[in-house]
């Protein structure tokens, strides 16, 4: 889990060096059947094995693919080109809360009052950043990027809790070649209607190696090793390991692509991570020190 987050980290920044230039619908598009076509050969089989899932994974599959994978990953390449990447990476670790809500719902999980009170540091943390920005900027662009990420992030804690059903029936890479391949040509789908050919053949040979790599590594391997330990993982353990992605996210981002961070923005992603923290110590501390154990 560690690995695919530390992978991922590195997603926000490569959309940010793709440009506006690439329409955020074929970008997601492409990305996403990049990333199915990258596991193909290790999950051949997924969509003959799709056929004979029963109508209640089907609809979980559907769910998965087409909220929890194409139209989050819409959501969250369109907050990236409102604020800065690293920022984006820190408010789609909110996912923590929504997880653990969406896991007690509908998969019975439990939390105690540990784990409520990180729930409680996360949402306060989101609320004094956005009231803040709204208070200083003066302008509506804080709150659309706000509410893109926390949208993103919502869709994908409900795609944490079908995945968490699907890989019961379906093997990890199986599950990533379904899920990609068919975001992808969702996305492709409307995209070519709203926008037609001309955009793809606008999309220079630089942005193709960004967009191959981010499909191949931050998509296909990512989720792949994502999948993998979503099996050994409870769900608000699996989403709390997140936190070391935007730690990695924001330290590129202002270095590398010079992006600014304040004060205020520093002193929220820090409440933010301890909220992730606590509720990583309310929850499992056993399988957590397993994992990380085994992984020395």
């Amino acid at each position: 889990m560690l690995g695919a987050w530390v992978l991922w980290s590195m997603d926000p920044i490569l959309i940010h060096m793709i440009g506006p230039t690439v329409q955020r619908s074929f970008l997601v598009a492409i990305a996403l059947i990049i990333g199915g076509l990258s596991m193909m050969v290790s999950g051949h089989g997924a969509f003959k094995r799709i056929l004979t899932l029963a109508p209640k994974h089907l609809l979980l599959l559907a769910v998965l693919v087409v909220l929890s994978t194409a139209g989050a990953e819409l959501l969250y390449v369109s907050a990236i080109a409102i604020m800065n990447p690293g920022l984006v990476g820190v408010l789609l670790r909110s996912q923590v809360a929504f997880a653990v809500i969406l896991a007690m719902v509908f998969l019975g999980e439990r939390f105690g009052k540990v784990t409520a009170w990180g729930i409680i540091v996360i949402l306060a943390a989101n609320v004094g950043w956005l009231g803040y920005n709204l208070s200083h900027s003066g302008t509506t662009g804080s709150l659309l990027g706000w509410a893109l990420a926390i949208g993103a992030a919502v869709l994908w804690s409900l795609g944490t809790i079908t995945a968490k059903s699907l890989v019961n029936v379906l093997p990890p890479n199986q599950l990533v070649v379904a899920r990609l391949t068919l975001g992808g040509l969702l996305m492709l789908i409307v995209s070519l209607g709203m926008y037609g050919l001309g955009a793809i053949g606008q999309i220079t040979p630089a942005q193709w190696v960004l967009l191959v790599t981010k499909g191949v590594f931050t998509s296909g391997i990512t989720f792949f090793l994502y999948f993998w330990a979503l099996r050994r993982l409870r769900v608000y353990v699996a989403s709390a390991l997140e936190q070391v992605a935007p730690l990695a996210t924001l330290f590129v981002a202002h270095f590398w692509l010079r992006q600014t961070v304040t004060w205020h923005d520093v002193v929220f992603v820090g409440v933010l991570l301890v909220g992730a923290a606590i509720v990583i110590v309310g929850g499992d501390r056993e399988i957590l020190t397993r994992i990380l154990c085994r992984r020395k």
